[in-house]
């Protein structure tokens, strides 16, 4: 078999094309990220990870439920540049909001024109100052919708009908962390977005294995049940940190953090 030359050179540069535009992309959300953990952390709430010990320059006085860290922030960019490529993607939906870190990767990674529609219970009141730093950073770019992630997606199924499956172009699941949550809203977000989009679950690791502050063993068996009633197709899985694989390092369980991710079916 011969292969034209100048289809490898056309591969080669679009891949060197890709890599550079990823480095790129990574630098200035990671700006993007250093200003908005600075904005939390003047409005006296504890910024999830630390960047140039901004939570020591100022009298902290609430602190964040753990979420995203700084290497798990980085592949989520990276997923998005990969689910959008060619500009694909129109709208881009999550569960859980927290302090904002996801939802900063999703708006950073993705063009101006996209959307982006977060589900949060509403629980933390921090949560609603982190909608207004991403809403000045961001603007007319994110919707977010208050209250439990049960109810709120199925009204928003029911309300779009028959368009129901063309809402979310991407989707990202960090909401409630039982096994019943964490399946409603895969089952949810699957009527709202259009098949072979990509889905990404947090605190997952789909071999099943729980690890620290990475997969959860209910979130597991939730990603599981999902891949064998074939609403979900596995697309590979991503472990950054000390993840169990060292006995030795396995007392720095935080640093742990895992994604599937996935298409649908």
């Amino acid at each position: 078999m011969v292969i034209d030359v100048n289809i490898l050179v056309t591969i080669a540069y679009t891949l060197l094309l890709a890599c550079i535009t990823s480095a790129e992309m990574i630098a200035r959300c990671e700006n993007g990220l250093k200003s908005h953990y600075k904005s939390l952390v003047d409005n006296k709430i504890m910024a999830p990870e630390v960047f140039s010990d901004q939570n020591t320059n100022k009298q902290v006085e609430t602190e964040v439920e753990g979420g995203t860290n700084y290497m798990e922030f980085v592949e989520e960019v990276v997923s998005v540049q990969r689910a959008c490529m060619g500009n694909t993607c129109n709208r881009l939906c999550q569960t859980g909001l927290n302090a904002g870190t996801s939802a900063v990767a999703l708006l950073c990674a993705s063009e101006d024109s996209v959307q982006v529609h977060s589900f949060d219970i509403g629980t933390h009141d921090y949560a609603k100052v982190a909608q207004t730093i991403i809403d000045e950073s961001f603007r007319n770019r994110h919707t977010i919708t208050w209250g439990s992630s049960e109810k709120t997606l199925p009204n928003l199924i029911s309300s779009l009908g028959e368009n129901s499956k063309t809402y979310c172009d991407f989707t990202f699941v960090d909401g409630g962390h039982s096994r019943e949550l964490a399946m409603s809203d895969i089952k949810n977000f699957r009527e709202l977005s259009p098949v072979g989009s990509y889905m990404v679950v947090e605190n997952c690791n789909s071999w099943g294995m729980a690890h620290g502050w990475g997969g959860i063993w209910a979130v597991n068996e939730a990603y599981r049940d999902a891949i064998e009633k074939n609403l979900l197709s596995h697309v590979r899985q991503v472990s950054v940190g000390p993840c169990g694989q060292d006995k030795r390092l396995r007392g720095h369980k935080r640093e742990c953090r895992e994604l599937c991710i996935a298409k649908v079916l």
